[in-house]
């Protein structure tokens, strides 16, 4: 499997800034757990924070809010809607939200451009249509993202593994870094080799 590269800053001067004031209660990290359906038209994704959780999540592109459905805490508690974000007043430390995205709806809404497209039994998207981030970005981060997908489909992402497992598979982690929220790029679901 050979990840793809990401090569250019995303383009989307209507979306929050990346950088905000200084602030204490910021998160030192989040996790991405990202599950598939095997047709590959939607996915859960569980995203929990080490430590304090931020006041909101933004979408890192503003043309997945409607792709993007059931946002709350773990626990339950539907996440209030803020702007284009979700506020998360209520979330303790250690607080986990899930969501759930439509790629068959970002794949058809003409404001996505390409942003996703299907191949085959593959799915690729810009890592932006499916990210949902705190606002403000933190300038310094530990992020990872897990999949889950059906047992005979990959991933191949552009991003480094973490650990000893080997990309595209169930058990890898991958590490993200700004460049997955700020620049160009590309991840494949599916029947990737």
């Amino acid at each position: 499997l050979l990840p793809l590269l990401a090569c250019r800053r995303e383009l989307d001067p209507s979306g929050p800034s990346p950088n905000g004031p200084p602030s204490d209660d910021r998160p030192s990290g989040w996790h991405y757990q990202v599950s598939f359906e095997p047709t590959l038209e939607r996915a859960d994704v569980h995203l929990c924070f080490d430590g304090s959780p931020p006041a909101r999540l933004v979408p890192t592109l503003d043309a997945a809010v409607p792709h993007t459905h059931g946002m709350r805490l773990s626990k339950g508690d539907e996440l209030p809607r803020d702007g284009h974000g979700h506020a998360l007043g209520s979330a303790g430390d250690d607080a986990c939200v899930d969501y759930e995205v439509d790629f068959v709806g970002l794949e058809n809404d003409e404001g996505t451009g390409r942003m996703v497209g299907r191949a085959g039994q593959s799915l690729m998207a810009r890592p932006t249509t499916w990210l949902w981030r705190p606002d403000p970005l933190p300038k310094d981060f530990d992020t990872t993202a897990r999949f889950t997908l059906p047992d005979d489909m990959e991933v191949s992402v552009p991003w480094p593994i973490v650990g000893e497992h080997p990309r595209g598979t169930a058990d890898a982690v991958y590490r993200l870094d700004r460049t997955a929220f700020e620049w160009l790029g590309y991840a494949i679901f599916g029947q990737v080799t």
